[in-house]
């Protein structure tokens, strides 16, 4: 396992120090998720107190779940990465060269990890500064655990995708360009990224119009993939005839 945490360390330095495409990719991830959960516990509404020891003890808990949640989720991010890596130098992790190119290969990443793993993800990505989180999270909020611990284990395999990338990445290896709809411009032959819990794939592309399917991104739902979500259906107008 030390060997796997120096590797780590040199990828994140090879590839994502001083690198901002990747920080804009991380901190978008995390204040996603930071949004998603916070929502959940209700502390980013107005609200009205009843005296101010109230109100000051929901700012500081406010305050410091503010603090807390971007250290573990980063921590969560980084124990993904080397659980990826984990996985890829296994002996008995055989991925022929030619997957690394697969656009699609990448979704079965956490399906394979999820596996192989003796133990819950949540539990294998465990650090510090997500249970220091988490100690605060369940003492402070009702019925927080349940998504907090998906929430940790879904930016943990985007970091497995990660060390995949760079695995492809150290081979010379490049994911295969595809065909893209015209009016859209997104891939007709693999997934595309809503948001970090939904992906969406084309079922009908025209020049004036498409429908989409969306779907639960597979992290969410392992047991059940593809899920779908809703059909969206894109139409082209004119200004002309959109003002008739």
């Amino acid at each position: 396992m030390n060997e796997i945490i120096i590797e780590s360390k040199e990828r994140f330095a090879k590839y994502c120090e001083d690198n901002l495409v990747f920080e804009e990719r991380i901190n978008s991830l995390i204040n996603y998720y930071f949004l998603l959960l916070a929502d959940r516990v209700n502390i980013l509404q107005d609200r009205e107190f009843s005296n101010e020891v109230e109100e000051k003890k929901f700012k500081n808990d406010r305050k410091r779940f503010e603090t807390l949640f971007p250290a573990a989720a980063k921590n969560a991010f980084l124990k993904g990465y080397q659980l990826g890596l984990e996985f890829l130098r296994h002996p008995e992790t055989m991925i022929p060269e030619n997957l690394f190119t697969n656009p699609n290969f990448v979704q079965d990443i956490p399906f394979a990890i999820v596996n192989a793993a003796e133990f819950g993800i949540y539990e294998l990505v465990r650090t510090d500064e997500t249970q220091e989180f988490s100690v605060f999270a369940v003492r402070t909020y009702e019925e927080i655990k349940p998504l907090m611990e998906q929430i940790f284990s879904e930016i943990a395999l985007f970091g497995a995708e990660m060390a995949l990338e760079h695995e492809s990445e150290e081979k010379g290896l490049k994911i295969e360009g595809g065909k893209t709809t015209t009016l859209t411009n997104v891939p007709i032959d693999r997934l595309f990224t809503i948001t970090p819990s939904v992906t969406a794939n084309v079922v009908h592309a025209e020049k004036t119009c498409e429908i989409w399917s969306l779907n639960w991104n597979v992290k969410l739902t392992l047991d059940s993939p593809f899920v779908e979500l809703a059909q969206v259906t894109i139409v082209y107008k004119e200004k002309t005839d959109i003002q008739k």
